[in-house]
């Protein structure tokens, strides 16, 4: 994984900020919030990489889904809570 995101970050470079689990029950049909992962690190920059990888096998309608480019927006998307969708 630190081969892929020096290449991404075009970097020689990379240092681990965090890794986390996350369990989410499948055919639970909970749906992970709208979000972005920038604005839960607490940190700045474009050198910034974030990997999900499931650990079984998940149906269109709970996997992961992007929006090409959000990395690009003048303004980030507000984080929330996941328990109950409050704003941080």
């Amino acid at each position: 994984m630190a081969n892929v995101a020096a290449q991404l970050m075009q970097s020689k470079q990379v240092q681990m900020f965090h890794d986390h689990y996350l369990d989410k029950e499948a055919g639970s049909g909970v749906a992970t919030p709208w979000h972005q992962d920038m604005p839960y690190y607490f940190v700045e920059g474009m050198q910034n990489v974030s990997f999900w990888i499931p650990l079984e096998a998940r149906t269109r309608q709970v996997s992961l889904k992007s929006v090409a480019g959000s990395h690009l927006w003048s303004k980030l998307v507000m984080p929330t809570k996941w328990a109950n969708n409050a704003s941080f």
